[in-house]
């Protein structure tokens, strides 16, 4: 799946790697994933026919060295393994890299595959997964709903090519967006359930906004993590109110630079009088895809913001907060010039890129 979602990137961005127009040794590979190398390592026992390269090829490590052996890049190749926050983190991360001036280039992005017995039963030991919905499989995810109870997982990917502005306009490159900020912590509260408070959440968002140097008035929308789960989706929704639905740095750059996540009051929340940032979440269009969903999702928005379209949260009737603006029921066509993805994973991991 890895090589074929790839192939695909390299394609849409004009780059003929037997041809390369971007120096190889200076165009990395970060990928996330996790299960992929789990569910191989459950069902294939290594025996002494293998041998070692095989063993190597089969671990989730060595996803990012496949893809350059082969295209031939010989920039910086790295995994990420935090948990459902590693796509995001991997396009941020990659989005670093090639700001700093340390690569070119970079492909980044996730693959994972979830629909397996080992992933299934670790996310039902965690109380994650929903059942009651068998016969209407279609309506399991309802994100930010009265009525979520659960998630389901899914196998997917996605991967981007980011390189230099200057780079893609020399080559004529099909350009879709600017990655602008980025934002990334762990918060520490538990190592499986979200913090309630929204705080961990809220200070990768100003990390993100403040590094883009934009106020939160300037998001049109926000694509964010929710799983369909009671306590995930409420800790998300409330980082969000924090951050773009606080009337104390609507529009002042500089108010939130000083923001103390940690102080913000009630009081501090809302303002109708204030441009409601719009909110989606898209994993009731395809399932939960765990490592993987922060960049098929982060791919999902770009699409959305290159067709100026905000998708709907799917299944989404009776939200769980009714002061927050969620995108519902039809698509929304309106002129979109900025959006971040939020990423959450267990452990508190946090990451937001600004797009």
């Amino acid at each position: 799946m890895t090589n074929a979602i790839v192939k695909e990137a390299l394609s849409d961005a004009n780059i003929d790697t037997a041809n390369m127009p971007i120096d190889r040794e200076r165009f990395g590979v970060c990928i996330a994933s996790l299960s992929a190398s789990l569910n191989h390592a459950v069902t294939q026992f290594p025996t002494n026919s293998h041998s070692s390269a095989a063993l190597c090829t089969e671990r989730v490590y060595y996803l990012p060295c496949s893809v350059a052996f082969n295209h031939k890049l010989h920039g910086q190749t790295f995994t990420v393994l935090n948990a459902c926050a590693a796509g995001t983190i991997a396009v941020g991360d990659a989005y670093r890299l090639v700001r700093s001036g340390a690569v070119d280039a970079m492909l980044a992005g996730a693959v994972d595959l979830n629909v397996h017995p080992y992933a299934y039963r670790f996310m039902e030991k965690l109380g994650a997964l929903r059942y009651d919905c068998n016969d209407h499989p279609e309506e399991i995810l309802c994100p930010y709903d009265a009525k979520r109870n659960g998630t389901a997982l899914a196998d997917g990917g996605a991967i981007l090519v980011l390189e230099t502005l200057e780079s893609a306009l020399a080559r004529g490159a099909n350009i879709y967006c600017e990655i602008t900020g980025y934002g990334a912590n762990c918060f520490g509260n538990h190592i499986c359930s979200p913090d309630p408070s929204g705080v961990g959440n809220a200070k990768a968002l100003k990390m993100a906004l403040v590094d883009a140097d934009i106020s939160p008035y300037d998001v049109d929308f926000v694509n964010t993590h929710a799983t369909s789960t009671k306590m995930g989706d409420a800790a998300e929704a409330l980082a969000m109110k924090k951050i773009f639905y606080n009337k104390r740095i609507h529009n002042d750059k500089k108010a939130l630079k000083a923001l103390d996540p940690t102080a913000i009051k009630e009081e501090d929340l809302i303002g109708s009088d204030f441009k409601n940032v719009a909110i989606t979440a898209h994993k009731g269009n395809f399932g939960h895809t765990q490592t993987s969903s922060g960049a098929i999702e982060i791919a999902y928005s770009i699409l959305s913001m290159k067709n100026n379209t905000m998708i709907p949260i799917k299944n989404l009737e009776n939200p769980c907060d009714e002061s927050i603006n969620f995108v519902m029921k039809d698509n929304k066509k309106q002129n979109i010039d900025c959006f971040v993805k939020n990423g959450v994973g267990f452990g508190s991991q946090y990451a937001s890129v600004v797009f």
